[in-house]
């Protein structure tokens, strides 16, 4: 599974959400968040522009005036949505992981605001209440690192916005079959012949010589 995240600083510019598409195609990703839409209604219209509408779904936050705004959207062949949860300053969905375990992924635009900022952090203090430990701004505790033991975090390149797309990505990577090695000194060893067919009666395999 691959997710990108990304304050866009608006989706109202045409040429803006053709680079968002170009990133989403290009990352391949499974769900993006944007935060800082801008935008009071995320529209199917809209959502096509971004990555195309057909297998997608979203929630969102309204903005508040021309500030704010944040949008989850998740592609439905490869992510299950079981709920979904929006509050005034984040937005987090309930999947169903692929080996039985489900779990939370919150997206979370906060106000600069100082009086908001008592509401945010009770907002967020909900959330750990009701997701257990969550994750923010890919952030992660060590339970869910257990489950996604491989994930890796990557900042993309930055472009349209003064923020950069952050990609996490939990596909195991696959680096091609490891290459054999062996210390030619071990066949001038007294025993080795001896051991050599004991260790190799021992093992039971299927396949040719050199599996």
């Amino acid at each position: 599974m691959r997710i990108v995240t990304w304050n866009v600083r608006g989706l109202g510019s045409k040429r803006k959400r053709s680079m968002i598409r170009n990133l989403v195609v290009s990352s391949g990703a499974d769900i993006i968040i944007l935060q800082e839409t801008k935008m009071a209604k995320i529209e199917r219209r809209l959502v096509s522009s971004i990555w195309g509408v057909r297998f997608k779904e979203w929630v969102s936050i309204p903005a508040i005036g021309r500030s704010g705004g944040l949008v989850v959207i998740w592609n439905t062949r490869s992510v299950s949505v079981l709920e979904s949860l929006v509050g005034l300053f984040s937005v987090s969905i309930k999947m169903k992981g692929m080996n039985g375990i489900d779990w939370w992924l919150t997206g979370v635009y906060g106000s600069n605001g100082y009086r908001e900022r008592v509401s945010f952090w009770e907002e967020l203090a909900s959330l750990y209440g009701l997701c257990g430990p969550r994750l923010d701004r890919f952030l992660f505790s060590t339970g869910w690192e257990d489950v996604f033991s491989d994930a890796r975090q990557l900042a993309l390149t930055r472009v349209t916005s003064d923020h950069c797309p952050v990609l996490l990505d939990t596909n195991i990577v696959k680096w091609g079959p490891a290459p054999f090695r062996f210390e030619n000194m071990w066949l001038e060893h007294p025993s080795f012949k001896e051991n050599f067919k004991i260790w190799w009666e021992e093992e039971i395999f299927q396949g040719w010589e050199g599996f």
